[in-house]
């Protein structure tokens, strides 16, 4: 009964072990492995990304400079975006503006 004992407390460690808890909340990115693979200790498994916030960096023609204002929300969605999620939005920190200047 007590080699039962031991191998049951043995085995619970060993699964308190292998649960994978990440430093901070956020969504899964990149996976580096495969369901079901074996890992060592240090082995990175996928990337986790936070965001809220996120931060948006794009470029507007020059034709529309005025349109965008600092302060201004700017709402957006991504290709990669599911239907059902919401628009995201940021206050605008500066008129993104692209072309030459003279």
């Amino acid at each position: 009964a007590n080699v039962l004992r031991a191998e049951l407390l043995l085995a619970e460690a060993q699964l308190e072990k292998s649960e994978v808890r990440a430093p901070f909340s956020g969504t899964i990115g990149l996976r580096s492995v495969s369901p079901g693979a074996f890992l060592s200790a240090g082995d990175i498994i996928a990337t986790l990304q936070d965001l809220d916030p996120i931060k948006l960096d794009f470029a507007l023609p020059e034709a529309y400079s005025e349109a965008v204002k600092m302060g201004d929300v700017v709402s957006f969605t991504s290709a990669v975006s599911k239907p059902s999620r919401p628009r995201r939005s940021t206050p605008a920190t500066r008129p993104p503006v692209s072309g030459t200047w003279a």
